[in-house]
């Protein structure tokens, strides 16, 4: 799934070799991540190291863009598709 940093102040976020592991790096805000999303976390690649950063860190849509209704609903059924996939894993 593809997600961008959306930190609050706009400045980077930390990239993680395990969830709530030691910090490997940090990622500008708006940078366009790859994403499996897994609980609180979501496991990417960025510079050629693969790692997690928090989910609640990304967001569907870029940072300051516009958004139309059609790209919303695309959005919306991407992240209920993924939602889907996770509940059927957790039964």
């Amino acid at each position: 799934m593809i997600m961008y940093v959306n930190t609050s102040n706009g400045g980077t976020l930390n990239f993680r070799n395990t969830p709530s592991g030691s910090v490997i790096g940090s990622i500008p805000n708006g940078t366009k991540l790859e994403v499996e999303i897994e609980g609180e976390w979501a496991k990417t690649t960025y510079n050629k190291k693969e790692g997690y950063v928090k989910l609640s860190y990304l967001t569907a849509v870029k940072p300051g863009a516009s958004v139309s209704k059609a790209q919303l609903e695309k959005i919306r059924d991407s992240l209920k598709s993924t939602l889907n996939t996770i509940e059927g894993v957790l039964k």
